[in-house]
């Protein structure tokens, strides 16, 4: 999955996010083996994960705390600090 994504992005300049069959596998697999899932039904897995989220908290897959956090960071410092 990893590269198809870096090969997608890199000679094609697109990537439509991770294919559902591959998240399906993904997701079956980690079942069986006994894992952690925290995403409720296998529907919900894909669409957490869709866009590469690794965290399983991200909003639709790719607004994770982090991101969130950087972007308040990053807008809450007055602008006499940009100066």
């Amino acid at each position: 999955m990893r590269s198809d994504r870096e090969f997608l992005e890199t000679l094609l300049q697109t990537w439509n996010g991770y294919k559902d069959e591959d998240l399906m596998l993904e997701v079956l697999l980690k079942r069986a083996m006994g894992m952690d899932v925290p995403e409720g039904t296998n529907e919900e897995y894909l669409r957490k994960r869709k866009w590469g989220c690794t965290c399983g908290q991200c909003d639709d897959g790719w607004m994770s705390k982090r991101m969130r956090f950087q972007l308040k960071c990053q807008f809450s410092y007055p602008t006499a600090y940009f100066h």
